[in-house]
């Protein structure tokens, strides 16, 4: 007899003739009946049950339709496997969803597969602090105690260009249980990163089938001794836009990693706020050589380039970037900006309308637009 409905605003079961069972834990900003991962709850032939938190709760307060809290959730999972004749679980989850695959996979005994995602939830400047709703407070807030528990591998990837999932990363990579992958190159993305060069199935396949994880051609050393809570610090001081702070212990993270893109960028950037425009574009120039994907590298480069003068190389980065990101309003608002400057007052706001229609929230883009828009007018 099946606990519940296979189809629930938060739940959506999948049965199949397996004893095996996967809980796809959806991340952040999820409506009712959608679900992350269905892509992949399609191709596999594992029984599966999908689920998503409705608000941002970091599924510390369980999943409608399963049950009301964490503990009656946990029961709730453990009866629809064994409704489904399930013998061995699988949770997996990427952001908010990686949390929650964590935070029920260690109860159920189940291996984990964790992307991107936070173990603690006390970290300023963190997604967690920017996205929990702001009327719940959660019963624990630090992972660790739990991933220690674990009787399964719980399998960590992080991206090492985002501190915040890097920092969460180490906290509990020294446990038996877990296996740590870091990604050069990447941010808060690693299943969209690994989707998108075509390696998603064979880590998900490798995990599924409790055969070694395969080696990832950006694997990197973000778990250097001592480096993703240097990074972390950096990264904090450059939200507090403590400009020296952030140089002197970027500089740091530098020495600990050479060739961490993201902690040469933050270099660059700081010198570039503190006006040391020569040395900001050496500095720059060698965190886009480390990864030439990287677009916020691209950016500062090429705002290093136009308070150097170099107008030209300038509205060229930017193009490249656009030509690569067509939505990315910075890079709208800085070729309009340096139009504007070249006196191309029409051209300066055709720019500046993509800049305000992609990031309307920033009112110095619209109070740009506006003061070349009362430029261009005389002129008509």
């Amino acid at each position: 007899m099946q606990p519940g409905p296979l189809d629930h605003p938060r739940y959506r079961v999948i049965p199949r003739d397996s004893q095996k069972l996967v809980i796809f834990f959806s991340g952040t900003g999820v409506e009712d009946h959608v679900f992350h991962w269905w892509n992949m709850g399609q191709r596999i032939a594992a029984n599966v049950i999908h689920v998503n938190n409705g608000r941002n709760e970091w599924y510390m307060r369980g999943v409608p339709g399963l049950g009301g809290s964490y503990e009656e959730t946990v029961a709730g999972f453990r009866a629809w496997a064994d409704a489904l004749g399930a013998t061995d679980i699988y949770t997996c989850g990427g952001s908010m969803g990686g949390s929650g695959a964590l935070l029920y996979g260690v109860p159920l005994c189940a291996r984990v597969l964790g992307l991107g995602f936070e173990t603690h939830l006390n970290f300023p400047w963190s997604n967690v602090q920017r996205l929990m709703v702001r009327d719940f407070t959660p019963d624990f807030t630090d992972f660790r105690p739990l991933a220690a528990e674990a009787s399964r591998r719980i399998v960590v990837y992080a991206g090492e260009s985002e501190p915040v999932d890097l920092a969460a990363a180490a906290h509990i990579a020294d446990l038996p249980m877990v296996e740590t992958t870091t990604m050069r190159g990447v941010a808060h993305g690693p299943p969209a990163y690994l989707s998108d060069h075509g390696l998603l199935d064979a880590v998900f396949d490798a995990f599924l089938n409790d055969q070694p994880m395969p080696e990832l051609p950006n694997a990197g050393k973000g778990l250097l001794s001592g480096f993703p809570d240097v990074l972390y610090a950096a990264y904090c001081a450059d939200k507090e836009r403590r400009w020296a702070d952030m140089e002197r212990i970027a500089n740091t993270a530098v020495e600990l990693y050479p060739a961490s893109e993201y902690a040469t960028m933050l270099v660059g950037k700081a010198l570039l706020q503190r006006r040391q425009v020569k040395t900001a574009l050496e500095v720059l120039a060698r965190a886009v050589a480390l990864d030439p994907e990287f677009r916020k590298a691209r950016f500062l480069l090429a705002s290093a380039l136009e308070k150097s003068g170099d107008l030209g190389s300038a509205v060229a980065i930017h193009k490249a970037i656009l030509a690569r990101w067509p939505e990315y309003g910075l890079s709208h608002h800085g070729l309009g900006r340096i139009y504007a400057r070249k006196n191309s007052l029409r051209a300066a706001v055709r720019c500046l309308e993509r800049a305000v229609e992609f990031e309307p929230h920033r009112p110095n883009f619209k109070s740009l637009l506006e003061s070349v828009r009362s430029r261009l007018a005389p002129a008509r």
